[in-house]
């Protein structure tokens, strides 16, 4: 038996046969946006696959990294060189 789409996956194929788009968006609505992120949406009422992987490439730049090394001695895991 074939499962009903859900109305948001209806919505997101409309919207992507409307547009041309090859890839199914998702309302911006189901994220926490911020402004700058927002703004880079072509349609602020919608997240594409692309403009997503935009987004959380931003988010990463700004996630403090520690080094390998660091995480190793916190572990009491050996380095070896």
């Amino acid at each position: 038996m074939k499962r009903a789409k859900s109305t948001r996956g209806v919505a997101a194929s409309i919207r992507s046969l409307r547009t041309g788009e090859r890839k199914a968006a998702r309302p911006s609505a189901a994220f926490n946006l911020t402004p700058k992120e927002r703004a880079i949406l072509a349609d602020p009422g919608w997240v594409t696959e692309d403009e997503a992987d935009i987004i959380f490439t931003m988010r990463q730049q700004h996630e403090p990294t520690i080094s390998l090394e660091k995480v190793a001695k916190e572990l009491g895991l050996p380095l070896e060189n």
